[in-house]
């Protein structure tokens, strides 16, 4: 039989601001477009950024307007290796060493754990792969090897988050789900744990 707080348990961890002190997002579009490029296609972007803040369009749509400025028809083996890259070169610096610390707790004793992220998976995957641990994420479009700007699929993120986690996991074989997260559209997979962290670690 294996033991409740080893073998039988899975961890959840949100990624943008609770593995991370900074957006991935960001962080990534301006190391992918260089400093110029990026303020000058996010100024361009502020009346879409104002309408999500108030509400008028959601997190997909504003999204989708942000991948278009910045990544629409970018090819798609160009686009791979800057995101390994930035995962080595600047991803590495905006980690939170609590998180770090914690995540090694759950693998010493056993337990699975998924990186549950609303940022696409492209870079992130990177990372996950270095450390030896699962991925959820939003999926970015591909149209003939190059981005088409959309998001493939659902932004996962409140409710998808719990959506995708039980299409890949059955949390009927745990005894024990931990989730870890820092802002609202964490709130469904929080709940959805036997043990939620919310903004902490303990």
């Amino acid at each position: 039989m294996p033991n409740t707080e080893t073998d039988s348990a899975i961890a959840f961890f949100d990624f943008d601001g609770t593995i991370t002190t900074r957006d991935s997002l960001w962080l990534f579009l301006k190391y992918f477009s260089g400093n110029l490029i990026f303020y000058l296609k996010l100024i361009s972007l502020i009346p879409t950024l104002g309408l999500f803040k108030v509400g008028v369009i959601n997190s997909k749509n504003m999204k989708e307007s942000v991948f278009k400025k910045f990544l629409k028809n970018c090819d798609l083996v160009v686009f791979e290796q800057k995101c390994e890259l930035f995962t080595k070169e600047i991803l590495v610096n905006y980690l939170r060493s609590e998180a770090l610390r914690k995540i090694k707790w759950h693998r010493e004793r056993g337990h699975q754990v998924v990186v549950v992220s609303a940022s696409p998976m492209n870079w992130l995957k990177y990372w996950c792969e270095d450390i030896n641990i699962d991925l959820i994420g939003t999926k970015l479009e591909v149209y003939d090897n190059k981005l088409s700007g959309q998001i493939d699929g659902e932004n996962c993120k409140g409710l998808q988050k719990v959506t995708q986690i039980k299409q890949k996991y059955d949390l009927s074989k745990y005894n024990m789900v931990y989730a870890y997260g820092d802002t609202n559209g964490d709130k469904e997979m929080l709940e959805l744990a036997d043990k939620a962290f919310y903004r902490r670690f303990n």
